[in-house]
């Protein structure tokens, strides 16, 4: 996502029938399972996709890359929410080890 367009950036000048001529194109790419095409059409034209960019973020969750920063703030959250529950949950089986075992004197 390093040199995609943000949703939150000043769009570049376009006019209605780009931006259309664009979503079409993307949308046609992706359709053909193109992704890495529509992804290098939005950094040319830094040209803003929902599809593309949520193709992408998936994809980078899938692959379990850390790029955290590339995410929306809210996404953020969510992702550092489900790995604080997941320290828990793996932190929690130990504890319950711990507290069954017990020392007997000799």
């Amino acid at each position: 996502l390093r040199g995609f367009p943000s949703q939150d950036a000043a769009p570049a000048a376009l006019s209605e029938a780009e931006v259309a001529s664009l979503s079409l194109l993307t949308g046609r790419l992706l359709d053909e399972g193109s992704v890495h095409k529509a992804a290098r059409v939005c950094r040319y034209f830094s040209f803003y996709s929902r599809d593309v960019a949520l193709i992408l973020h998936c994809r980078m969750l899938a692959l379990e890359e850390d790029a955290q920063g590339c995410f929306h703030p809210e996404i953020q959250a969510l992702l550092a929410a489900e790995n604080s529950q997941r320290h828990r949950k793996e932190a929690a089986p130990e504890k319950k080890r711990l507290k069954s075992c017990k020392l007997h004197p000799r």
